[in-house]
Formats: structure tokens, C-alpha cells, sequence
């Protein structure tokens, strides 16, 4: 064989060698690829009627990475639930949702709003927390496709309706 031959074959074990390498230490090692599921995350999504009443509630693992994801998740995997959404400056906002064919929120006094336990996304300004099931939670300051989802945490959609109009 010339030696320019025995060059190229040098070349091409060494990076065939070099691939199976990084293979194996991507196949092993967590900060190479993806993870795995270690991006899953425990929440709770509930969704509640004008009195706090539940309508739906759900345990679940995600690995959304936004609360209008999970939401998304949930309409997809649910065929008596669907969404009508609004896009704002601040999010993606609901103005509706139907579950098992009653529609929530749309009235001229009323709307869908998202609370959750989450006290970072959360506020006081627009109103009063929801009671749902004994527990309080507050009102999130921005659309869901702008509220990340966080381990341990419960979201809750609920219809809130305006006392003085």
C-alpha cells in the first residue's frame, strides 16, 4: 500500500474512533445531550367555576416548559376540553373554555383567569385571589405562554366574575 493510502485510512479509523467516543460519553453523561427526563416536572392543573367550585383537577408529570404548554398538553389529551385564546403583550391569554360541552367565561361579566401558588408570577393588583377547595391562590401577573412551570406547584384556570357591572 503507498503510504498516502495508509494516510487516509489512518484518518478515517481515527475519526470513526473519535465518533464512538463522543457517542459513549453523551450516552453517560448528563451534561452532554438532553438529560433525559430529568426535565419533568410534578404539577397539579386545576380548573374551577365562578365559586371555586372544581371542575376538573389533574396530577400529572410535564416537561413543558410554559404553562400554555401544559394547557396545550392537556387539550390534546383531553377531547372535552378546548380553549379560545387570546395573544397580548403580556401572553397568551384565555377567553374561554369548554369542558364536557358547557362553555366557561365569554360573558360581558366575566372572564378566565390563572392563579396559582406560585408567588413569583403572581399578584395582588389584579384582584383577589380564587378559594379553591379550602386553598388560596393568587392571581398570575402574565399570560401563560409567559408563566414558567415549576415542580410541585398547582395552576388553576378559573372563571372570575366582575361584582360591579
Amino acid at each position: 500500500m503507498k503510504k498516502s493510502t495508509k494516510t487516509v485510512l489512518s484518518l478515517i479509523i481515527m475519526l470513526v474512533l473519535s465518533s464512538l467516543a463522543i457517542i459513549g460519553v453523551n450516552s453517560i453523561n448528563p451534561f452532554f445531550g438532553d438529560g433525559g427526563d430529568d426535565l419533568s416536572k410534578s404539577i397539579t392543573v386545576i380548573f374551577a367555576d365562578e365559586n371555586g367550585g372544581i371542575l376538573f383537577s389533574e396530577e400529572f408529570e410535564t416537561s413543558s416548559e410554559f404553562l400554555e404548554e401544559v394547557l396545550t398538553e392537556l387539550d390534546e389529551k383531553r377531547i372535552d376540553l378546548s380553549f379560545e385564546v387570546v395573544d397580548s403583550d403580556f401572553g397568551s391569554y384565555y377567553e374561554t373554555f369548554t369542558l364536557n360541552g358547557i362553555r366557561y367565561g365569554g360573558a360581558i361579566n366575566d372572564f378566565v383567569g390563572l392563579f396559582s401558588d406560585d408567588t413569583e408570577y403572581s399578584t395582588d393588583s389584579l384582584g383577589a385571589p380564587v378559594i379553591v377547595d379550602g386553598n388560596s391562590y393568587q392571581s398570575l401577573s402574565m399570560g401563560a405562554s409567559s408563566i414558567p412551570v415549576k415542580d410541585g406547584y398547582t395552576y388553576v384556570i378559573a372563571i372570575v366574575v366582575y361584582k360591579n357591572i
